[in-house]
């Protein structure tokens, strides 16, 4: 979604290659308080293409692909 845009993508269903690179995690704040999220970085070129097809940034806000492993309450 984009903009409150919802497309279709020609590419639903497709499947799409990537690279597990490093286990890591990132400190988060918000309403539930004080998380760690533990990630595991990927990296696919292929998504990146793919964004760069819709129009947008082939990273958003310059984030590294990743999948959301768990997350922690820390104090």
């Amino acid at each position: 979604m984009i903009r409150k845009e919802i497309w279709t993508l020609r590419e639903s269903g497709e499947w799409f290659t990537f690279e597990p690179h490093e286990v890591r995690y990132v400190n988060v704040s918000g309403p539930k308080g004080k998380q760690r999220l533990w990630l595991v970085v990927v990296h696919a070129p292929a998504l990146q293409r793919l964004r760069g097809q819709y129009g947008v940034k082939p990273k958003l806000n310059g984030h590294d692909f990743h999948i959301t492993l768990g997350r922690e309450t820390i104090q």
